[in-house]
């Protein structure tokens, strides 16, 4: 398995416009007061679940002596969302000031620490009645290293070379505002969630598993504040080669097979297997949140308030917001005091949330040993289309195509109008035996069906439900199209049921496919990274950038660009076969490597001089040879 890092020096779209074009289609009054600013609460987990309760006949619970009718429940997901947006307005404003002071104005590499939100977090788990909020805390950082350069003849002001742009320290961020389930709260019961990410996941062929999709990077490409133990070291090392006496609190996240099991699957993995020269240690890779606060405070104000929205007749709309300004931001303040946020990075493959249905005792929270339910989420749900993904509540719905079906058997599936092979994301008809490359999963099957032909489509969203023998892969589809649907952070197997609301603070922009980005820089670099998880079989495999240059007349269409493609003019091209001397673009050297963390290869483009030479749209290619 290949992953790919593309980075261009692009400026992060307005957070704003991102939202409006989240929710272009969902304009219409009737449905959203808020405008196109709210998601329209018929599609809202939570609502439909109250809903269907109520069609069913059910009793209705309470939360704080307030009944939970599937008004109440509306009204009170039309306040936690209308708080989301705002908060996710606010940490990109946050997010973009604090680029501008270490980037812009002091030439520095703006990081974030995630510890402080994390002790807390911990420490909130033992004494729940000692709640002290913390941030998380930003600093403006020097770069110390760099493994790759620019010749300095595609500058001006440069004789010998320059260095490429520090890789980027997150894609961005998962920030946890609330855990919104009614079930158990008047039992004293509450959620505790633990998030991991791989980046070599879990299957029968990859030699590791590495849980490091949820690490902070440093402009290396390695992951920030890792240690290693080399064999011809006394002491471990961090990424910049210098030597260090402790560990300190670090944590190894590489995990091999058990040895003396040969044949025997799903297999057991443990960081024990891993010698010391393989091995990776870092502060933190595991992130926790606890709903206690939330269900004691913060819950009951939002209910009281869709209380007396329901009351009177009325909704949580612009004119309710306005006139209960106090209590909103009050709210808001709460809200932002206790969420958590949670970095991940262009590794990430799966993210998995832990639920865990936690009793009180004592002064704190007593969970089980197993979690209650895993929500996997995989890199084509989070990462397929930034500017559909600002709430977790759409998470699945724009997603990528993800399958599942016989490894052993078939190759993928077809899929789409064109037939396109999409090769599996997880593996069906395992049994006892190795299944493939992939995740191995059990689905729910159609009894008319064979077990070996059992395939489809899923969302890229999976409950994983633990029971007695093992656990049962649930597949969710996109709303529509039939099947388990299902989207947003939303667990339902677990005895409290319910769902998380927050939202994604991307620090890059993701271009929607087919769709252009806005560059307003004057040089623009691409870099390409290869990260090989699992091994090919007959050898590696060697991925070498390249570019296309086109003249393309203005077709004033919405294209990409606004060109017509049947009416561009080739240019020039850069390979690593084919390489120009040209002072305004160049490519880097071939790396057949890959080794190594960072950017392997490299494309430069000075803009505006390829502008004065007519050149209108530049293709950056990967061309892959194995």
């Amino acid at each position: 398995m290949l992953r790919l890092a593309f980075l261009a020096v692009a400026p992060l779209l307005c957070s704003a416009a991102r939202v409006s074009t989240h929710y272009d289609g969902h304009k219409k009054v009737d449905e959203d007061p808020f405008g196109d600013m709210l998601p329209p609460m018929s599609s809202n987990p939570m609502v439909l679940s109250s809903d269907q309760a109520a069609a069913r006949g059910q009793p209705v619970p309470s939360v704080h002596g307030v009944p939970q009718t599937p008004a109440v429940v509306r009204e009170e997901e039309r306040i936690l969302a209308s708080e989301s947006l705002v908060d996710e307005q606010v940490e990109v404003n946050q997010e973009e000031r604090m680029e501008v002071e270490c980037v812009g104005m002091e030439h520095l590499r703006e990081v974030t620490d995630y510890q402080a939100e994390q002790k807390e977090a911990e420490q909130e788990i033992k004494n729940i009645r000692s709640f002290v909020p913390t941030e998380a805390e930003h600093q403006c950082l020097k770069l110390s290293l760099r493994n790759k350069k620019i010749p300095g003849r595609l500058f001006s002001d440069r004789v010998a070379f320059a260095n490429c742009p520090p890789f980027p320290e997150r894609l961005g961020e998962i920030v946890i505002e609330s855990v919104h389930h009614t079930e158990n709260i008047d039992k004293k019961q509450h959620v505790v969630l633990e998030l991991v990410g791989c980046t070599s996941c879990e299957n029968d062929r990859t030699k590791d598993v590495e849980w490091g999709g949820l690490l902070a990077i440093d402009e290396t490409g390695n992951y920030r504040k890792m240690y290693r133990k080399p064999l011809d070291a006394t002491w471990p090392t961090d990424n910049f080669g210098k030597g260090h006496f402790r560990m300190g609190d670090r944590v190894p996240i590489v995990e091999k097979p058990a040895h003396g099991r040969p044949g025997i699957y799903p297999r057991t993995w443990s960081t024990e297997q891993v010698r010391d020269a393989d091995q990776k240690w870092v502060k933190m890779y595991k992130y926790k949140y606890s709903s206690f606060n939330f269900d004691e405070s913060i819950l009951s104000e939002v209910a009281t308030m869709a209380s007396e929205a329901t009351g009177n007749a009325s909704t949580v709309d612009g004119a309710f917001v306005h006139a209960h300004e106090r209590e909103e931001l009050k709210i808001l303040k709460e809200l932002r005091a206790q969420e958590k946020r949670i970095p991940f990075n262009h590794k990430l493959e799966q993210m998995h949330m832990h639920i865990y249905v936690c009793d009180e005792s004592g002064s704190g929270l007593v969970c089980p040993e197993k979690p209650a339910e895993t929500l996997l989420v995989h890199d084509a749900a989070l990462a397929f289309d930034s500017s559909k993904t600002s709430t977790f509540d759409e998470l699945g719905k724009h997603s990528g195509v993800c399958t599942y079906g016989p490894c052993m058997l078939q190759r993928g599936l077809k899929v789409g109008k064109e037939n396109q092979l999409m090769s599996w994301t997880m593996c069906t008809a395992c049994d006892n035996r190795a299944c493939g490359a992939h995740s191995r999963a059990d689905p729910p099957r159609r009894e008319d069906v064979p077990p070996a032909h059992d395939a489809g489509e899923f969302n890229c969203l999976v409950e994983r439900l633990y029971t007695s023998s093992g656990y049962k892969d649930l597949f969710l589809n996109k709303p529509g199209t039939g099947g388990r649907e299902g989207s947003g952070f939303l667990f339902r197997g677990a005895e409290a049921k319910g769902h998380v609301t927050g939202h994604i603070n991307w620090h890059l922009s993701v271009p929607r496919a087919g769709h252009c980005e806005p560059f307003l820089q004057d040089v623009a670099y691409v870099g390409i990274g290869v990260d090989e998880c699992d091994k090919c079989r007959g050898g590696e495999v060697d991925v070498d950038i390249g570019m296309v240059l086109l003249s393309c007349p203005d077709g004033n269409t919405k294209g990409l660009g606004g060109a017509i493609p049947s009416q561009c003019r080739y240019v020039d091209h850069q390979n690593f076969n084919h390489k120009s001397r040209r002072d305004f673009y160049a490519i880097s050297e071939d790396d057949r490597s890959g080794e190594g963390e960072g950017d392997d290869e490299w494309a430069f483009m000075n803009l505006a001089e390829l502008r004065k030479t007519g050149v209108s749209h530049v293709l950056i290619v990967a061309n892959i040879y194995g």
